[in-house]
């Protein structure tokens, strides 16, 4: 949980440490089968961060990006979901960035090394915090207009 958000003045206080942990406990108990996955902590932290702190629709809007917004398989056991974004980002690099894939397959490196990351927290712990706050309002706009119409 420190490792959250280390640079934000929000996550230097226990009390918003607690929070998340609670609202990912309360998470793994709601949905059993997805549990606890690496990169959801960034994900709920930044929920958390963005709904002022308030804990319980935090947590509504946590459960709706993750169990309507993702697919169904991205963060079960098997990471389904994960696998295929990571194979249709590898085939975009091959098309779109050909001198960049060979170069990788000269290297014999794997992208999803590093992707596999960049997806699981939704590309949150990627950007600095102003690049990506600078779009995120937006996603955040719509996606509690969604919520509010389940």
């Amino acid at each position: 949980m420190l490792r959250t958000f280390p640079e934000s003045i929000t996550f230097n206080f226990p009390e918003t440490i607690h929070k998340l942990r609670r609202m990912l406990r309360a998470f793994v108990a709601h949905n059993p089968s997805i549990g606890y996955v690496q990169g959801l902590n960034y994900i709920c932290g930044w929920i958390l961060i963005h709904v002022e702190e308030k804990e319980e629709e935090a947590f509504k809007l946590f459960c709706f990006v993750i169990e309507r917004i993702f697919p169904p398989n991205y963060f079960d056991s098997c990471l389904m979901g994960l696998s295929i974004d990571q194979m249709v980002l590898e085939r975009l690099i091959e098309i779109k960035l050909p001198l960049i894939h060979n170069h990788f397959q000269k290297l014999d490196f794997l992208s999803n090394v590093i992707t596999r990351q960049w997806l699981m927290s939704a590309f949150i712990n990627v950007f600095p915090p102003e690049v990506f706050l600078s779009f995120s309002f937006l996603s955040l706009f719509f996606l509690t207009f969604a919520c509010a119409r389940e």
